[in-house]
């Protein structure tokens, strides 16, 4: 058992574990790791073609994340087009509604939470640590065995995360999420094609947006191991209900069984 990873500790692990998750997962995780470690070699040499691999990349991270519920078998999954932009675009905002939601739950419990791994041959799993930071359990850890295995609800239903998805589009000053969902789909084509105002270019560093890119491609990847190397759980299978809720709002498809 490890302690709790740095963030260069764990971006090496994510990188070793996403090469024995299942095919064909593995191959766009792989795909969005070689597009954003080329985006940063180039970024000086070319800082737009650096932008467009490091969009590239999260659109190969949201990829594997839907092919690896398609893997699992999760009902629904099979709706989610991994070549549909908008689809992919919908992904990130999505998962940042729901990490919001998941960590105040934990503040709430007085519960710290924390990723590690089990080593154990012939592969390692990626795991939830929830460690108390009130009560009589202060310093010890809990581990399920299953670390989604449970079900968010709020006064007997089912949680669909809207307030998250809506402090996004708020953050991002957009009308709505299917108008926030719409302009992140299209941003890889302002990055190629000449608009009537000119053609695109980017000014200035751009080490920060390629961090911001990566730190999203390897939260991407953490979502397809904890998909990956489970059996089906309970609280995916409830993100990906809300997820398609969102979805069917602009491709109406994603709602049909």
């Amino acid at each position: 058992m490890n302690a709790a990873p740095d963030h260069l500790e764990l971006e090496q692990r994510i990188r070793e574990m996403v090469l024995r998750t299942s095919s064909p997962a593995k191959h766009a995780a792989r795909s969005a790791l070689r597009h954003i470690d080329t985006a940063v070699a180039i970024r000086d040499i070319d800082p737009e073609m650096a932008a467009f691999r490091a969009i590239t990349a999260e659109e190969e991270a949201a990829t594997a994340v839907f092919r690896a519920l398609q893997g699992r078998k999760y009902i629904g999954a099979h709706r989610m087009d991994p070549r549909n932009h908008v689809h992919k675009a919908a992904l990130r905002p999505f998962l940042v509604g729901v990490g919001e939601f998941l960590f105040r739950s934990a503040e709430k419990l007085h519960l710290e939470v924390q990723l590690r791994w089990r080593e154990k041959k012939p592969k390692d799993k990626l795991q939830i640590v929830l460690r108390p930071t009130k009560g009589p359990l202060v310093g010890r850890e809990m581990i399920s065995p299953l670390p989604l295995e449970f079900d968010a609800k709020v006064n007997g239903a089912p949680y669909d995360f809207s307030e998250e998805l809506a402090k996004v589009v708020t953050l991002r000053r957009a009308k709505s999420i299917e108008k926030h969902i719409r302009e992140l789909a299209n941003r890889r084509n302002r990055m190629l094609y000449a608009s009537p105002d000119g053609i695109p270019a980017v000014a200035g560093p751009i080490d920060k947006p390629l961090a911001r890119s990566k730190d999203r491609v390897l939260g991407h990847l953490i979502v397809v191991l904890l998909i990956d190397q489970y059996p089906q759980q309970l609280f995916v299978q409830q993100a990906l209900n809300a997820f398609r809720q969102v979805i069917s709002k602009i491709d109406p498809r994603v709602g049909d069984r």
